[in-house]
């Protein structure tokens, strides 16, 4: 592998993505932000583990914090940081040969090690530093990695439940010594509504509709009665199920072909726009056809919502509720 390709080819950089507008905002995680911050200020125990419950938001407060750096409102030391998310799937793609997985832990610790300035998110820590056979795969790259933590030799903001916590983390005193515990809590209806206004211009921009607030509210309150093993956050799921199945709606049937002996009927020849009104790029293209869509009167509400939270849940329901 040439040198400088790990990083390249099996991370994300999320402070790039920040930067350029791909991340969705996230709202009312303020608190746990400025915890992962202080932590990642210290001499010593510097590297956070984000725990809670699968679905609860972990990778959104890697996202705020990554926004956070973007928009330069961290400590001066922070400014210049790379927050890098592990692909660990296309860490071990490919890997069939002996020793090629262990080869690549290798490179991406040794261009962490390297890069002064980046820090590496990794979702589900357990399975890169704890069982080692996740995905199938028959090595335990905590042997390569612990060295370099338990050194220091580069930071790392981990994601995993509690339950993965305890065994890898707390029972291995070595990396105890290194990692600090962040709870992520669940988020309450009011939160979860809030950041769902936060990203309906994106989802109608995405869907070409309109989102009604009264969608909005139904997703929050509906997905917290019916869908079982749920956070309020699952009401953004919902809003992009319905967007889906209406993307799909306005595809529409392929086109009908004239019978055969029928004679068609003669092509209008359309009378050419004005050229200053023709689209000049892609995105011209994508703004016409979501105002044409959008003018046409389009919106979500609630009791779409209840359609798909019904298929979500198995259950009868209706809105209001």
């Amino acid at each position: 592998m040439a040198e400088g390709d790990a990083l390249k080819r099996f991370t994300r950089d999320l402070t790039a993505d920040a930067r350029a507008g791909r991340l969705e905002p996230v709202r009312c995680r303020e608190a746990e932000v400025e915890r992962v911050i202080d932590i990642l200020l210290r001499h010593g125990k510097n590297n956070p583990t984000l725990v809670g419950p699968a679905g609860v938001g972990k990778t959104a407060i890697a996202e705020g914090l990554a926004q956070r750096i973007a928009e330069g409102r961290v400590p001066l030391v922070l400014r210049n940081v790379r927050l890098l998310s592990l692909d660990h799937v296309g860490l071990l793609a490919g890997t069939t040969f002996r020793g090629q997985y262990e080869q690549r832990i290798s490179a991406l610790v040794d261009e962490t090690t390297a890069a002064r300035n980046v820090i590496l998110f990794i979702d589900e820590l357990h399975n890169l530093i704890g069982q080692g056979t996740a995905l199938g795969a028959a090595m335990d790259a905590a042997n390569m990695l612990k060295p370099a933590l338990v050194r220091g030799d580069f930071r790392v903001i981990g994601a995993t439940t509690n339950e993965e916590y305890e065994r890898w983390i707390l029972g291995d005193p070595a990396l105890e010594r290194r990692f600090q515990k962040v709870v992520i809590r669940e988020l309450g209806a009011d939160e979860a509504l809030e950041i769902l206004r936060a990203r309906k211009e994106r989802l109608e921009r995405h869907h070409n509709v309109l989102i009604a607030d009264e969608a909005l509210q139904s997703s929050v309150t509906l997905t917290d009665s019916y869908v079982v093993e749920r956070f309020a956050q699952d009401g953004f799921g919902a809003l992009e199920r319905f967007g889906a199945e209406l993307e799909a709606l306005f595809m529409g049937p392929p086109p009908r072909r004239p019978a055969p002996n029928t004679t068609a009927a003669p092509e209008v020849a359309p009378t050419p726009a004005p050229a200053s009104a023709m689209p000049t790029s892609l995105s011209d293209v994508e703004s016409e056809l979501s105002r044409i869509l959008m003018e046409q009167g389009i919106v979500v509400r609630g009791h779409d919502i209840a359609r798909v939270v019904s298929l979500m849940s198995g259950k009868s329901v209706t809105w209001p509720a």
